[in-house]
C-alpha cells in the first residue's frame, strides 16, 4: 500500500468540492470493514451497477464464516460525499435526518430489495444457496466530522449524540450500518501502520502488497486478508 494512501483521502475529505467517485477509490483500502463477518477471502467488487431501480454504488462480495460455515455473501453499500451532512435541526431540541441520508437510505432498501429476489444476481456473485439469505445490507457511508450536522449553533450540534443512539435503534436490528469517511480514513491508517510493522518485523518474508485497482468495478479477486 503506497504510503500517501490515507493523505490522498484526507484531501479529499477536506475540500470543500464533493468528490463521491473519488472517494469510492479508496474504499478498496478499507474494505474488510465493510464485510462484517470473519473473512476467508474477497471475491468481487462492483460499482455503478445498473439496475430496474437505479445503480448501485458499491457491492462488494467474499467469502465468510457463517454460523461456523463457509458461504459467499454479498454486501450492499450506498455512497454519499464527505461534504454531505447526515442530520440537520429539526426543532431546538431535536434533529431529523438530512436530505442526502434519507436519498441514501431510500436507495440503498430499494437496490436490497431488487437484487435480494434477482436470480441473475445470485448467478452473478456466486452465492451460496439459498442467495436471497446471503444478498445482505451493508450500509451507507456518507459525511466527516465536520458536516455532522447541518448547524452553525454549537448547541445543535451537541444533539449529534443523541440522534445517532435513535437511529441505530431503526438500522441497527436491519444489520444497516452508517459510515463517516472520517471512519474509511481512520481504518486505512491503522492498515498502513500494520502492514509497515509486519513488513519490518518479517523483512525475510516476501510480502505481496495488494495494488491500487486490484478491485475495481466488475473485477474478481482472490486475495486472502493477511
Amino acid at each position: 500500500m503506497a504510503v500517501n494512501i490515507a493523505d490522498e483521502l484526507q484531501t479529499l475529505i477536506d475540500s470543500d468540492q464533493p468528490n463521491e467517485h473519488g472517494c469510492r477509490y479508496y474504499l478498496q483500502f478499507a474494505r474488510h470493514i465493510l464485510i462484517p463477518w470473519p473473512i476467508i477471502n474477497f471475491q468481487r467488487v462492483e460499482t455503478e451497477r445498473i439496475a430496474n431501480l437505479g445503480r448501485s454504488d458499491y457491492i462488494i462480495s467474499g467469502t465468510v464464516i457463517h454460523q461456523a460455515e463457509q458461504c459467499v455473501r454479498t454486501y450492499i453499500w450506498e455512497l454519499k460525499a464527505p461534504q454531505c451532512f447526515i442530520f440537520e435541526e429539526d426543532t431546538n431540541s431535536r434533529l431529523k435526518p438530512s436530505s442526502e441520508l434519507i436519498d441514501a437510505e431510500n436507495k440503498l432498501l430499494n437496490f436490497f430489495y431488487e437484487n435480494k429476489h434477482n436470480g441473475l444476481f445470485h448467478q452473478q456473485y456466486a452465492l451460496s444457496q439459498p442467495g436471497a439469505e446471503n444478498v445482505c445490507l451493508g450500509g451507507i457511508i456518507i459525511g466527516c466530522e465536520r458536516t455532522k450536522v447541518r448547524s452553525d449553533s454549537d448547541e445543535t450540534k451537541a444533539l449529534y449524540t443523541t440522534a445517532k443512539i435513535a437511529r441505530n435503534f431503526m438500522y441497527g436490528p436491519a444489520g444497516i450500518k452508517i459510515k463517516t469517511w472520517d471512519e474509511i480514513l481512520r481504518q486505512i491508517r491503522i492498515s498502513e501502520t500494520r502492514d509497515r510493522e509486519f513488513m519490518q518485523l518479517q523483512a525475510e518474508i516476501p510480502v505481496t502488497e495488494l495494488p491500487p485497482n486490484t478491485i475495481s468495478a466488475s473485477v474478481d479477486v482472490n486475495h486472502t486478508e493477511r
